[in-house]
């Protein structure tokens, strides 16, 4: 890396689309190398997972690219990493999609599909009252807002690994969870208006130094 600039290298997989998670990471003023080559993503100052669909394929695609020793390994060095959606999914301990299967390890979290019969639509779409709770220097706001959720999984963990929780209806699920330098996020934020562009701007901010 050329001395004074810091790179976030974003890893765009399944669903979603590597042009699209860029063109929306620099609406917010964040620029970042969407990639899968390991070598960049080793390299990085910061690494973004943006993930859609379910998390058993994205598994599989992340060890097809061998990205996910890459992910363990940028985790071990400390280095920021943020999950988003099925991204968060992914970095869990444990998933259970079609079978309890060993995810990355790296939040320490367990992913279980959305109980049925359901009081809501599965995959369960819309808006969400999202708080904070626990450590007050995660990238979650203190002030409460709207987020948008979309899957069909819900992510569980202990409370001293929780950061955020959205209310919808009597509905309560897990919104966020992490620890030091390790963030995955239930919801959309590139869906969530200034709400989700916030969380990711401030997480940033403490991992590179970008400008909120």
């Amino acid at each position: 890396m050329n001395e004074g600039y810091r790179v976030i290298a974003g890893i765009v997989i399944g669903d979603c689309s590597p042009a699209g998670t860029s063109s929306w990471l620099a609406s917010i003023g964040i620029t970042a190398t969407v990639t899968t080559d390991r070598d960049v993503v080793r390299a990085a100052d910061a690494v973004l997972l943006v993930a859609g669909g379910r998390v058993q394929p994205a598994l599989r695609e992340l060890r097809s690219l061998e990205l996910d020793r890459t992910l363990v390994s940028v985790a071990e060095r400390g280095i920021p990493l943020m999950g988003i959606d099925v991204g968060a999914h992914a970095m869990a301990r444990m998933v259970t999609d079609g079978g309890a299967r060993s995810g990355l390890g790296l939040l320490a979290a367990t992913v279980l599909p959305l109980s049925e019969p359901s009081p809501h639509p599965i995959p369960n779409t819309g808006w969400a009252m999202t708080r904070r709770v626990g450590d007050a220097s995660s990238p979650i706001p203190e002030q409460s807002g709207w987020a948008f959720y979309q899957h069909t999984h819900r992510l569980l963990a202990g409370d001293e690994d929780v950061l955020a929780m959205a209310s919808a209806g009597d509905d309560h699920v897990v919104a966020a969870v992490g620890n030091d330098h390790i963030l995955g996020l239930q919801f959309r934020p590139d869906r969530s208006g200034a709400y989700g562009a916030a969380v990711v701007r401030d997480w940033a901010r403490a991992a590179i130094g970008v400008a909120a």
